[in-house]
């Protein structure tokens, strides 16, 4: 029986783009998500070379401040603070959240049923 990953298709915000936030920009397209990072440094502070995330589109700075409209999913970073503006949109909007270590440990195409939220009251809970 043929797999349908959860992911593909969807706009995926990756919201910090250190050592989590690049493994996901990396992994997410190869299961067909759209994908948007969001920094509050910029793409020289984080040394970062657009051209090796190809179809990815980034926020850096201040253009993060607020979370585009077709965002169906955010993974939040693991050293990103939760009670950023862009979180608390998404949070307000009922966007689904995940954290970023959920998704990195997602096998082939399937998310095995690993659903996991954030709170409102900004602690990381797995569903």
């Amino acid at each position: 029986m043929e797999q349908i990953d959860t992911l593909s298709g969807k706009r995926v915000a990756i919201i910090g783009f250190a050592r989590q936030g690049r493994a996901l920009a990396r992994w997410l397209p190869t299961v067909g998500a759209r994908v948007l990072v969001s920094d509050s440094k910029t793409a020289v502070q984080l040394g970062i070379n657009n051209d090796d995330y190809p179809n990815i589109d980034f926020l850096f700075g201040d253009q993060q401040a607020e979370l585009p409209d077709d965002v169906d999913v955010v993974c939040v970073s693991g050293g990103v603070p939760l009670d950023l503006p862009i979180i608390q949109s998404a949070v307000a909007r009922g966007i689904p959240q995940r954290p970023a270590e959920s998704a990195a440990v997602a096998h082939g195409t399937s998310w095995h049923g690993l659903l996991c939220m954030l709170s409102i009251a900004s602690q990381r809970t797995c569903l």
